[in-house]
């Protein structure tokens, strides 16, 4: 799960308000948890919840460094 959460706050990157993709999946992944009968305590859900935020965050800065990087290989090249 956690390549899925790292794409999606990569590909989140490229939207205008992506980062926005971080609180959603803070909620999201201890809901998923949550929903398929983990029953670990609140402590589990809410460090959960932290960790899958961390890595969203991670992909979200990755997804924006690749396009600032491509952004600005593009500008160089093209004023050549």
């Amino acid at each position: 799960m956690i390549p899925t959460v790292l794409l999606l706050g990569a590909l989140a990157a490229t939207l205008r308000r992506g980062f926005l993709v971080v609180p959603v999946v803070f909620v999201a992944w201890p809901s998923l948890l949550l929903a398929t009968d983990v029953d670990s305590g609140l402590e589990f859900f809410v460090v959960a919840g932290l960790l899958g935020a961390a890595n969203a965050l991670v992909g979200y800065l990755v997804g924006r460094g690749v396009a600032i990087t491509f952004r600005a290989a593009s500008q160089l090249l093209g004023s050549s």
